[in-house]
């Protein structure tokens, strides 16, 4: 069994090994196998490949990601308009979804995604497409995409709360 220094020198070294994350603000805890990465980067695209590089390692279990993006550029190049012109482009660039379709909003640089897809794998798809976006100016993205099938048995569900509410027995 691995140790939890052996997890943090692993993962400092994947940090620094890859060229996306530039890692000298990044700071690796690791407590019973349990990743804590707390610093600063300089885009949304490096705070995600940071969280996916500690996941990558051997004998890691869970990774709290409370890294914080601190740019200029995130924060200045881009208002909300441009960031959510940028969100549709790279959610467009995949054939399967239709940015159309789904309610994007930017308040301060943090991206709410919203609304429905008709199949299950397609809820998870606009979020790693972002994640994957160097040049989004996004700082957080708060992701509310459900699958159609789910959002009709919230909604069923929601009938029959509120036919007990309204008929009590």
């Amino acid at each position: 069994m691995r140790t939890d220094e052996q997890i943090r020198k692993d993962i400092i070294e994947q940090l620094q090994w890859d060229s996306r994350i530039n890692s000298t603000n990044i700071n690796v805890e690791v407590n019973q196998h349990v990743v804590t990465l707390s610093g600063n980067v300089n885009s949304y695209m490096q705070k995600t490949a940071a969280q996916m590089d500690a996941l990558s390692i051997a004998g890691v279990s869970e990774v709290h990601n409370h890294l914080k993006i601190i740019s200029d550029t995130a924060s200045q190049k881009y208002t909300d308009e441009q960031i959510v012109k940028n969100v549709k482009t790279v959610i467009s660039l995949n054939p399967v979804l239709n940015p159309d379709t789904l309610e994007i909003r930017v308040e301060k640089g943090i991206v709410f995604l919203g609304g429905s897809v008709d199949e299950y794998w397609k809820k998870c798809r606009p979020k790693r497409l972002l994640s994957m976006s160097q040049e989004s100016g996004m700082l957080s993205i708060c992701y509310r995409l459900y699958p159609l099938v789910l959002l009709t048995i919230m909604r069923s569900q929601q009938i029959f709360y509120l036919h007990f509410r309204e008929f009590p027995t």
